[in-house]
């Protein structure tokens, strides 16, 4: 791909220059790539770069975070099987971990779902809900 080294200046207003701006924005362009895709069109070699909209940083930064959850959930999910066992050696249900158990695999279960949810939503993919 040639460099480009050149710089192109032109006069627009100052709502022209807003305009194209938020036309940019809209289709996630950076605004180079939207006035150079303007002004070409679509061809071989023309690198145009997209960024990502704020409502996708924003799902990346929660699945960041549910993930992190889900993390945590295991951990917790880990140490009361750890109790649990210790605890069917000798006092049964001492603690009403059996149902704590219960909740917590269904509370997994509904992340797993979410995650699949939303990453059938970002890639296109169907989600299969028997899952």
């Amino acid at each position: 791909m040639p460099l480009r080294d050149k710089l192109v200046k032109f006069r627009a207003t100052a709502d022209e220059i807003t305009s194209l701006k938020q036309e940019a924005a809209k289709y996630g362009y950076e605004l180079s790539s939207y006035v150079r895709y303007r002004i070409f069109g679509k061809r071989e070699g023309l690198r145009i770069i997209r960024r990502p909209s704020v409502e996708m940083n924003m799902l990346g930064d929660a699945l960041g975070q549910l993930g992190q959850t889900t993390s945590e959930l295991n951990k917790i999910g880990s140490n009361l099987n750890q109790i649990a066992k210790r605890l069917n050696q000798g006092n049964r249900d001492l603690f009403m971990l059996d149902s704590s158990l219960r909740w917590f695999e269904r509370v997994s279960g509904n992340i797993t779902k979410i995650l699949g949810i939303i990453e059938a939503s970002i890639t296109g993919n169907q989600h299969n809900k028997e899952d």
